[in-house]
């Protein structure tokens, strides 16, 4: 038995360019190395100032080639991103040494010796985590401890500032060549990496991304159980019927529906068209990534990014989802204040004054918008009109406005429907009159990214409104666990939609391996029939 240790031979070292902006791809051109969501990471930095030089055959999938060409050429990119083809020996190193960084958007990499060849020529590049690997994107040099994170499939372009922070040399580069010449050798003359801090890329877990409980989440359900103990807890999911489920499933569908309407609406609005039942698919599934993760905007953050990379422009994704999510919260807070303030609450006294203070300070956010907005050529002005634009275009163009605050106002009458029949099952018989301001109040704690997978905020602010009005902390607390569960049952049907998802993808990824390993027709040249 032999093993063939990993390493690559010595080479000189990459001088790059002057302008910093010649990017290389070097893989064989198949759906496997990700050249679709390179090429649209690429698009979707066209305003900068780069080139990008693709080295690999495209023969091993013509028909990919062929479509990955076309959509070059829509883009209106063929004189930017240049296909060569393979290269090997001197051609293939000057092609290193013309590169300011290495871009690879495999799906899958085992090892990523691409990666190491560049960065023993002091190269930068940028490569996806080990096959298997669940470790998100990391755009960095070895020394340099600024890394750029990234979702895994979205390669550099949902980080723009990290790619046009390309165009000039930076002490990244210096830090990569520095390791790149400083690279012990392998057994035979060969460069091998040196874990996480050699000369391969440093993959490490972004803290901005790390999951765990929320310290404000659990630190409200442990007062909880100190002040009231277990009981209402358990009293909330014993109560608990089939028939109860099944009317908060329903009412779930009709808030569902109005989410994904206002979705699809915004959407719209920013150019980045998204069709009603996709959308209706989306918003189940993110609420059932929300219902069960931390914080409750995860399953958001992943519609987001989904739609964004459909549709060849992450930015706008991401914008869409925010405007909608900040178009149902504007409404929903608007809806409360106005209940509370008519309405019999704990909070009725404090309307007044919370209300002028609201309004005070929209009008000085106002103030300072136009005062920026006519600073010049700054980035605070370029923020306040793109602001305004996406105003404009996601929220207030033509009907739609009229549609996003009828689809708003629908999806928080079934919340508050489900609040109040989660009102009624925990015992409760008192007025929907009474509970209604209290059901508001409760939403609007249910909107604080502090929750753990949806439980803490909830459950303290109910405790606290119900006792307030003397209906007692314990039945706000069954309360809030009863709305709790209607709601995961609710969001079931997201399940439904991952494993779709699921096995879709599973489907395409085999029939594509079956046309790669089918066997391709011979083809034969004039005149070598005849020798």
């Amino acid at each position: 038995m032999h093993v063939a240790r990993p390493g690559v031979d010595p080479a000189e070292v990459a001088p790059g360019t002057c302008s910093g902006q010649s990017l290389l791809c070097v893989a064989t051109v198949t759906r496997s190395k990700g050249y679709d969501v390179l090429v649209a990471a690429l698009e979707s930095l066209a305003p900068l100032p780069w080139r990008c030089l693709v080295v690999g055959s495209l023969a091993r999938d013509p028909r990919f080639a062929e479509d990955l060409r076309a959509r070059v050429e829509e883009a209106g990119l063929t004189h930017r991103i240049r296909f060569s083809g393979p290269l090997s020996g001197t051609e293939l190193d000057t092609a290193y040494a013309e590169a300011d960084a290495l871009v690879l958007a495999s799906r899958a990499e085992t090892y990523g010796m691409v990666a190491v060849e560049a960065l023993a020529r002091g190269c930068r590049s940028s490569r996806p985590p080990p096959a298997g690997s669940r470790r998100p994107w990391a755009v960095t040099a070895p020394g340099d401890s600024r890394a750029c994170w990234c979702p895994r499939g979205t390669t550099f372009r949902s980080r723009p500032r990290c790619a046009a922070g390309w165009a000039t040399p930076t002490c990244a580069t210096a830090s990569a060549r520095r390791h790149g010449t400083g690279v012990p050798s392998c057994p035979g003359g060969g460069t091998r990496p040196r874990g996480s801090r050699g000369c391969s890329p440093r993959w490490g877990r972004d803290p901005r991304v790390a999951g765990g409980p929320r310290p404000g989440g659990v630190t409200i359900l442990a007062l909880l159980v100190v002040r009231v103990g277990t009981g209402p807890f358990l009293e909330g999911v014993r109560l608990l019927d089939a028939r109860s489920l099944a009317a908060a499933a329903g009412i779930g569908v009709v808030a569902t529906v109005s989410c994904a309407w206002r979705w699809s609406l915004v959407a719209r609005g920013l150019g980045v068209p998204l069709p009603l039942p996709g959308a209706v698919a989306a918003c189940y599934r993110a609420q059932l990534v929300n219902a069960t993760l931390p914080g409750g905007i995860v399953g958001d953050v992943h519609r987001a990014v989904r739609h964004g990379r459909g549709t060849g422009d992450l930015g706008r994704g991401l914008r869409a989802v925010a405007w909608e999510r900040s178009a149902g919260q504007a409404v929903q807070l608007g809806l409360a204040f106005l209940v509370l303030l008519l309405l019999p609450s704990p909070v009725r006294g404090s309307i007044p004054a919370i209300t002028a203070a609201v309004a005070g300070v929209a009008l000085a956010l106002w103030l300072l918008a136009r005062v920026l907005s006519r600073s010049g050529p700054s980035p605070a002005a370029r923020a306040i009109r793109a602001l305004r634009t996406d105003l404009r275009s996601a929220l207030f163009q033509g009907t739609a406005g009229l549609g996003i605050l009828l689809a708003s106002v629908l999806a928080v009458t079934a919340h508050v429907a489900t609040f109040l029949l989660a009102a009624r099952v925990a015992g409760s018989s008192s007025s929907p009159v009474l509970v209604l301001p209290l059901a508001l109040l409760v939403l609007l704690a249910m909107g604080l990214p502090t929750n753990v997978a949806g439980w803490g905020p909830r459950e303290g602010v109910a405790a606290w409104a119900f006792a307030s009005a003397g209906l007692g902390a314990d039945l706000g607390v069954a309360t809030a666990v009863v709305y709790g569960v209607m709601a995961l049952v609710a969001s079931l049907p997201g399940a439904v939609v991952i494993a779709a998802g699921w096995l879709r993808e599973k489907d395409r990824t085999l029939r594509d391996d079956v046309r790669r390993q089918a066997p391709q027709p011979v083809r034969v040249l004039e005149g070598t029939a005849h020798g």
